[in-house]
């Protein structure tokens, strides 16, 4: 199989908030649906119910074929923590907010990270040599989080991260499909 872009929830609110509106013929639906369930774009779970949960849902209520766990490449990413544990504990961590955290405080924030969907993107994409992350989220600003943003640690990594943007470039989508 070739490239597979994991997408983050970012990048799917802004597909449906931004994108969706202009969608009268429905060509970026199908294109999403399509692309989905073709296997190059990747929904892991965390990132799922995630994007299920905030901004009232509007990602899933735009694209209800997400819900479609026969159709859609939903997969959790797992990881072999112990090859990653130094770099989850100095190497992804936002210097200044991981010293503001006792140790246990650090591994209670660590263990819900490893859950989260951020992680997730990164882990899936540290298994798959062919996985890109697709992110809207910026590598400068952290918003007080211990651990650093998607792009930063792709570039850390040396994990191909690029956005929405870049993504529907890549596809041709506005030469392909009529918007």
């Amino acid at each position: 199989m070739g490239k597979r872009y994991c997408i983050d929830t970012s990048s799917l609110i802004c597909l449906a908030r931004y994108f969706n509106p202009f969608d009268d013929n429905g060509a970026l639906g199908g294109f999403l649906k399509d692309r989905f369930e073709g296997g190059d774009f990747i929904l892991l779970d965390e990132v799922y119910k995630e994007s299920a949960r905030v901004s009232g849902g509007l990602v899933v209520e735009k694209y209800p074929f997400l819900k479609d766990k026969n159709r859609v490449s939903r997969v959790r990413s797992v990881i072999a923590l112990e090859e990653h544990q130094n770099k989850l504990n100095n190497n992804w961590p936002v210097k200044e907010q991981r010293e503001k955290s006792t140790d246990a405080e650090f591994e209670e924030i660590k263990r819900k990270y490893i859950e989260d969907a951020d992680f997730q993107i990164i882990a899936f994409c540290l298994e798959k040599t062919s996985g890109i992350a697709i992110t809207e989220e910026s590598s400068h600003s952290n918003d007080g989080k211990v651990f650093k943003k998607i792009p930063a640690i792709c570039e850390q990594e040396g994990i191909e991260c690029h956005d929405l943007v870049w993504l529907l470039n890549e596809f041709n989508f506005s030469a392909t499909y009529k918007f």
